[in-house]
């Protein structure tokens, strides 16, 4: 997981609907969820032929508002669909192995595309990151959500991790 801390200048409102406009409108999925003073964007390539091919994209942008600043987390995904559809595709349609193996390509940009939104949107308002770090990740069995390693419980639904 990446996660970004930008000055009290960055409003985490402003950069969630920044984010939801500016996926939406490259024809993402998006959806904005408040929980707790947090901010929650989930941004997705859907539909069943995407997710037939490959391009089911899907990755989680957390805002918060913290003493030290506004702290912006970028999980990654789980991917396992396409490897599943790549091994499927090589040992019963050939043909099946480049869609997938595209969808891995587009599912490898997302994050930078996401970071880069989000750097384009701080400097918008005078700020650059303060802080860059990489956490290490769990994912939720139940769910899929990711969670920082360490956790207990998963942050989506509760479950035990």
């Amino acid at each position: 997981m990446i996660q970004k801390t930008y000055p009290t200048t960055v409003d985490p409102e402003g950069l969630a609907q920044k984010l939801v406009q500016t996926f939406q409108a490259q024809g993402y999925e998006v959806q904005k969820l408040n929980s707790g003073g947090d901010i929650y964007v989930q941004i997705r390539k859907a539909g069943i032929l995407r997710t037939v091919t490959g391009l089911s994209q899907a990755l989680t942008v957390h805002i918060q508002k913290t003493n030290e600043g506004t702290v912006v987390s970028l999980g990654q995904g789980r991917w396992a669909d396409k490897a599943i559809v790549e091994a499927a595709g090589f040992f019963f349609f050939t043909p099946l192995m480049i869609p997938a193996s595209w969808g891995l390509y587009e599912q490898h940009k997302l994050p930078g595309k996401i970071l880069k939104v989000i750097d384009e949107y701080a400097a918008s308002v005078g700020a650059s990151h303060i802080d860059q770090k990489i956490v290490e990740v769990i994912h939720c069995p139940h769910c899929g959500v990711t969670n920082v390693a360490g956790a207990k419980f998963c942050s989506a639904c509760g479950s035990p991790l």
